[in-house]
């Protein structure tokens, strides 16, 4: 599935807080991921197909497939397309 945002940011928080004599202070790279970051409402930009939700799904299949639908504002971001085919394993890992 990979990391997060808010993984990295927490981890780069966790690292990069430095004391100082007036309390803590951020590096130049936690200044910059702070202030070129933002949260982004992930519904806003794709919905799950309500019909189906999934292609298929069965507990004993290796793999689910899952249909999401593409906002049409952020189609070009994906070659036009308006749905994506992701494709899951038991484990939660995205293998397509």
């Amino acid at each position: 599935m990979g990391v997060s945002k808010s993984e990295v940011s927490d981890n780069v928080s966790q690292q990069s807080l430095k004391a100082s004599g007036d309390g803590l202070s951020l590096t130049g790279a936690q200044r910059y991921l702070k202030g070129t970051s933002y949260d982004v409402d992930i519904g806003q930009l794709y919905s799950m197909n309500e019909d189906t939700g999934t292609c298929a799904y069965n507990e004993q299949m290796e793999y689910t497939p899952v249909q999401v639908r593409v906002n049409p504002k952020i189609t070009d971001l994906h070659a036009g397309f308006r749905w994506l085919l992701q494709v899951w394993n038991k484990k939660g890992t995205k293998v397509l």
